[in-house]
């Protein structure tokens, strides 16, 4: 005998992200300021389609094993684990100790999220360069929209 299908009800499913969406708005304020000033020199203010999401994306400052932690201290488990860190986790030791003489990259977060740093270098140098826009079109391409002399 077939049972009855299961609905689901649009104004339950509205109520939750709203409380959802407001308690994420709540315990990020430092990823939101950060999108809306990336927004300025990158298109939807990340540099992967990946990362628009709404409301705004999660800005990641480090990552280690499993975990990753957003500009504003929270700690999330990384089920995503993309690219690389699938294999090993987040600045393994050996791996980190392997690349001890690129310092400034043991604390790589994966690109698929929204990493602090080449975002603040975006900004740092855009308006040096007469850059209006970077926006990332495949892997190793970078498109420049630059302003017209």
């Amino acid at each position: 005998m077939l049972r009855e299908p299961l609905t689901i009800n649009p104004e339950i499913v509205a109520e939750i992200v709203a409380r959802e969406e407001a308690a994420f708005r709540k315990r990020t304020p430092r990823s939101h300021e950060i999108h809306e000033r990336a927004k300025a020199s990158l298109p939807m203010g990340v540099s992967s389609s990946f990362q628009a999401v709404p409301p705004y994306p999660l800005f990641i400052s480090r990552a280690e094993g499993s975990h990753i932690w957003d500009c504003d201290g929270n700690e999330y488990a990384d089920f995503h684990l993309g690219f690389g860190s699938l294999l090993v986790g987040h600045s393994h030791p050996v791996l980190v100790e392997g690349c001890a003489a690129l310092r400034p990259l043991s604390r790589y977060v994966s690109a698929t999220l929204a990493p602090r740093r080449p975002w603040m270098l975006c900004v740092w140098l855009a308006p040096m360069l007469g850059v209006i826009r970077l926006s990332k079109l495949k892997a190793r391409t970078m498109d420049i929209m630059t302003r017209s002399s």
